[in-house]
């Protein structure tokens, strides 16, 4: 199985109390309830429900991102505070959902990002997406390949007027 499942497995039943660490050793407390929760597969997306909405907007961003993004873009995407958007990513380290590259920031797996991607509404992805677009195009020294990745979310989000902007600039 995935490395990444068996880990969320062991989260979500020391959670529950259904697995205990004491001592550097393992006890369970309940094995019918530890098979139960692990047999129904869907610990990860458990785990997800829990975080407030805030933080898994912005698991949201980086999911759809597809790629790793600076903290910059996904402030600009989702109009917060950068500090305190800095604050969510790193609590959102902690709960090991996300991690970062030098400045950049993606989702600790892609079984995280389907899972995301998965639970959102086609709606809220779509906004987020264009969202992101936006963001990606926003810098006055975008790169060709900001540019690119900011035109695919756009075309992809429907927003295909920021796209033909997006475009000349680019080309130009």
């Amino acid at each position: 199985g995935s490395p990444l499942l068996i880990l969320e497995n062991l989260h979500l039943a020391l959670d529950r109390q259904t697995l205990r660490l004491h001592d550097h050793a393992w006890s369970c407390t309940d094995q019918a309830a530890l098979i139960d929760s692990m047999s129904r597969g869907d610990v990860l997306e458990r785990r997800l429900k829990k975080l407030d909405a805030r933080l898994f907007e912005v698991l949201l961003v980086l999911a759809i991102a597809e790629e790793p993004i600076s903290n910059r873009i996904v402030a600009i995407a989702l109009a917060r505070d950068r500090a305190v958007l800095e604050t969510d990513l790193s609590e959102l380290e902690q709960l090991a959902m996300v991690n970062s590259s030098g400045d950049k920031w993606k989702c600790s797996h892609d079984t995280i990002s389907e899972a995301v991607v998965r639970m959102s509404a086609d709606a809220k992805r779509t906004a987020i997406q264009a969202a992101l677009g936006v963001a990606l195009a926003s810098a006055r020294d975008a790169d060709a390949h900001e540019l690119r990745f900011a035109l695919y979310h756009l075309v992809s989000s429907g927003q295909f007027g920021d796209a033909e902007i997006v475009f000349r600039r680019a080309v130009a």
